[in-house]
C-alpha cells in the first residue's frame, strides 16, 4: 500500500488515467470487480461502468449501491457486439491512459499504481500484467503467465507465448493512447480480436508484460473464452503463419493440437471422421494419430 504522501503527489496524474469496466449480463460478479477498483491505493482516476447488457438487471443492482456515486455508468441504448462495445469505449476515451477491464476480473490494491507508474516512466504503447487465476470464487496463487523477469515482447514472440499458451491476460493492460493514434478492434479474427488488437498495438510501439501479477483473472464456465471457436481459430494461425512462417515449431504443434481437438469435439458430435482430416493428423503427428485412433476404438 502507498503511503499518503505517494499518493497526493499522484493525484494530479491520475486525472489521465480512465478504467473502462466493460459489463455484460453478469451483475453479481460486476459488484466485486467495482469493488476492487474503487479499492486502489491511488484513486483520482475515471471509473466508467460501459452497461452492454441485454436488460436492465445489471443498472437496477447498481442503482441499490452507494458506490455509484464514485463511477460514471453508461447504460447503453442496446445490446451490441463484444466489438463494437470495444470500439464505443475506446471512441470515448478522453485520457491520455486507459484500461478496458473486464466485469468478472478483480483488480489487487496496487494494479493502477503499479500499471501506471510503469507505462508513464516506460513510454509504452501498452503495459500487460500477470494475473492470479480465480476458479470461480476461489482466489489461488497460481499465475497465468509463467515468466519471472519482466520483459519487453515483439508480435513475433507474443505469437510464440499464445501458441504455449503463457501469455499476459487481455483485461490486464493499460494503454497509451497517443501511441495508439486512433487504433480499433478489427473484426480479422471476429472472436479472437482481442489478439490481433494487440499484435497492432505492438506494432505501433513496445509492449511490455509484467512477471509479478497485479489482478485475479476469474476462470468460469459462463466466460465466452471457454467456447473453442474452430474457425476463428484457423483465421488467427494463418494470421500467426503471416508473422512467423510455415515452419515456427511452437506454432506447428499448435496446430497439431487444435486439429486433434477440433477432430474429437467432431466425432463426440456426429461421429463421422473426415478422411482428410485423418491424413493431415498422421502427417503432423503420429503420436496424435494414434491417441486419436484409440478413443474411437474404445468409444465404438
Amino acid at each position: 500500500m502507498l503511503s499518503h504522501e505517494v499518493c497526493k503527489k499522484r493525484f494530479c496524474e491520475l486525472k489521465d488515467l480512465s478504467v473502462f469496466i466493460l459489463t455484460h449480463n453478469r451483475g453479481e460478479l460486476l459488484l466485486e470487480t467495482i469493488e476492487s477498483v474503487l479499492n486502489q491505493s491511488c484513486q483520482d482516476f475515471k471509473i466508467i461502468v460501459s452497461d452492454n447488457s441485454s436488460n436492465d438487471e445489471t443498472k437496477a443492482l447498481l442503482e441499490k449501491r452507494a458506490f455509484l456515486q464514485k463511477v460514471e455508468y453508461r447504460k447503453r441504448d442496446r445490446e451490441y457486439s463484444s466489438l463494437e462495445h470495444f470500439n464505443m469505449c475506446l471512441s470515448e476515451v478522453t485520457t491520455k491512459y486507459f484500461v478496458l477491464f473486464h466485469d468478472d476480473d478483480v483488480m489487487m490494491p496496487d494494479f493502477v499504481d503499479a500499471m501506471y507508474s510503469t507505462i508513464v516512466n516506460s513510454s509504452c504503447a501498452a503495459v500487460g500484467t500477470n494475473a492470479c487465476i480465480l476458479n470461480n470464487k476461489e482466489k489461488t496463487n497460481r499465475l497465468f503467465y509463467k515468466e519471472k523477469k519482466d520483459s519487453f515482447v515483439t508480435v513475433k514472440r507474443m505469437v510464440h507465448n499464445y501458441c504455449l499458451g503463457n501469455i499476459a491476460p487481455f483485461p490486464g493492460y493499460i494503454y497509451n493512447k497517443e501511441i495508439l493514434r486512433g487504433l480499433k478492434f478489427s473484426d480479422e479474427c471476429e472472436k479472437y480480436s482481442d489478439v490481433i488488437w494487440l499484435f497492432n498495438v505492438a506494432n505501433l510501439g513496445r509492449i511490455m508484460w509484467l512477471a509479478q501479477p497485479h489482478m485475479y483473472y476469474r476462470v468460469h464456465s459462463s466466460q465466452d473464452s471457454q467456447i473453442f471457436d474452430f474457425n476463428n481459430q484457423k483465421k488467427l494461425i494463418n494470421k500467426y503463419i503471416s508473422i512467423v512462417g510455415e515452419k515456427n515449431r511452437c506454432l506447428n504443434k499448435y496446430r497439431r493440437d487444435l486439429l486433434y481437438m477440433e477432430m474429437s469435439e467432431s466425432y463426440k458430435k456426429d461421429k463421422v471422421i473426415p478422411c482428410s482430416n485423418l491424413k493431415m493428423l498422421f502427417k503432423m503427428s503420429k503420436f496424435l494419430f494414434i491417441k486419436f485412433i484409440l478413443k474411437v476404438l474404445i468409444k465404438t
